[in-house]
């Protein structure tokens, strides 16, 4: 393979295989080229970073780290927003310097800040670690595992019972063999891969398909995960609770069969799209400020208030067809503000459109074509809809190939923009259609459940 190294060998000793054969190499290598490409931008970011924050570095440390809580939270469902976790470590930042033990005991008489505030240590813990350029050993992971889940009855301790995956058919590590297969991830995660994405994607991988701790599994493998990419100086891991939650959740699903592929990629998918909102300037001041979301949030708001309407309607017009529309997620705001940026970064599923069990259509989300936007004239830029269609090509990282054309009948994008009378514009090549919400998911589900 050109003198890389093979993709078996990279993963031995891990429960993941690449295929044999150029095809399935390929792809591997496709999505490692991309790492490789983050690193070196990544790398830069930090740099950027570094000299932009200067004297106000903790303050935007801890918006960064407010983020990352608020998303792992929400991810499970725990609904914390990162300025209610900000403003919290703020008032209790004597606290958050205090050794673990003595953070941990002087907080057991108020178990909500306990809660809000263990996960917030515990990536101050996994920061220490990569700073001095530590991996954290099998009891130690037990140990952060209490940080993360402090007011859980057995908070740092394995499971003595069978545990399942919400949604998954994944049988989890029964109990009896938890510690020796934790000792056995611990032993590789301390040499890794020598790829810092990599390596983020199996530690992931792994310990959710373990699935070690009665609860807290997916908070302490994003932990893990950032912990390996903060030690090669990339950006933290934020995976978005609206736009990412489809698509991690099928990643997750495939590597449990021993695919880490799609998750690598969508780790690396993540990264470039951190690190493109990293580089924009005057970008640690805005981070502290607030004063880009400022602006965003609004419109941010008002167009995810009409995508969610459309969705509703594709899922009623979807069911009188025989059809199911599977909801897989929202641009949050980031990715809000890169797509008006006409960043391919802030790309992100939006829906599949089931036939008989089998998804042969996605939608999914990306910046206005130059054709919609020369025929909308200069109206602001609102992200619009397009087409995959499934594919059997071998060549392919995922299932699905982009079609950005029209079939006559299929229309080429759809763009929704909010405070207009008919919102949704649909494009068929040249020409567009402005609708309702209601006539335009209709038209949608007409034509491609046929």
């Amino acid at each position: 393979m050109n003198g890389r190294p093979d993709a078996g060998t990279l993963l031995r000793r891990t429960p993941y295989l690449i295929a044999d054969g150029p095809d399935a190499q390929g792809r591997f290598f496709n999505v490692a080229s991309r790492a490789r490409a983050v690193g070196v931008t990544a790398v830069a970011a930090a740099n950027s970073i570094a000299e932009q924050a200067g004297g106000v570095l903790s303050q935007f440390e801890l918006a960064v780290t407010s983020d990352l809580v608020s998303e792992s939270n929400r991810l499970e469902g725990i609904e914390s927003s990162s300025r209610e976790i900000r403003d919290l470590a703020r008032m209790k930042g004597e606290l958050l310097q205090m050794e673990v033990g003595s953070f941990l005991e002087f907080l057991r008489d108020d178990p909500r800040v306990l809660e809000s505030l263990g996960l917030f240590r515990a990536y101050g813990v996994a920061d220490e670690w990569a700073r001095s350029d530590q991996r954290p050993r099998e009891f130690e992971l037990r140990q952060l595992h209490a940080l993360v889940m402090p007011t859980l009855g057995s908070a740092g301790a394995y499971k003595s019972g069978p545990n399942e995956i919400g949604g998954s058919a994944h049988m989890p590590t029964p109990p009896w063999n938890v510690r020796g297969e934790m000792a056995e991830l611990a032993d590789w995660f301390g040499a890794g891969t020598g790829d810092a994405v990599l390596d983020a994607a199996v530690v992931h991988a792994w310990l959710t398909h373990i699935h070690p701790f009665d609860d807290g599994n997916g908070r302490m493998a994003r932990l893990l995960a950032n912990l390996a990419l903060v030690q090669a100086r990339y950006p933290p891991l934020l995976l978005r609770s609206g736009s990412d939650r489809g698509q991690y959740l099928d990643a997750l699903a495939a590597s449990d069969d021993g695919d880490i592929l799609p998750l690598y990629d969508l780790f690396v998918k993540s990264l470039r799209r951190v690190v493109k909102t990293m580089a924009k300037p005057g970008y640690v001041e805005s981070k502290i400020r607030d004063e880009l979301l400022a602006t965003v949030s609004q419109r941010h708001t008002t167009w995810r208030a009409l995508t969610h309407t459309f969705f509703t309607c594709l899922e009623q017009k979807a069911a009188r067809s025989a059809w199911r529309a599977e909801l897989m997620g929202y641009p949050d705001i980031e990715d809000f503000a890169l797509l008006e940026d006409r960043s391919a970064d802030g790309n992100c599923w939006f829906a599949k459109l089931r036939h008989r069990g089998s998804a042969e259509w996605l939608l999914w989300f990306g910046y206005r074509s130059a054709v919609m936007t020369d025929l909308l004239g200069t109206s602001r830029p609102w992200p619009s809809v397009f087409f995959g269609q499934r594919t059997e090509d071998l060549r392919a990282v995922h299932p699905f190939e982009a079609r950005f054309d029209s079939d006559g009948v299929r229309p080429a994008e759809i763009c929704l923009s909010p405070g207009r009378q008919r919102p949704v514009t649909l494009r068929w090549e040249h020409n567009t259609e402005d609708l309702r919400v209601d006539e335009a998911a209709d038209k949608v589900i007409r034509s491609v459940c046929r």
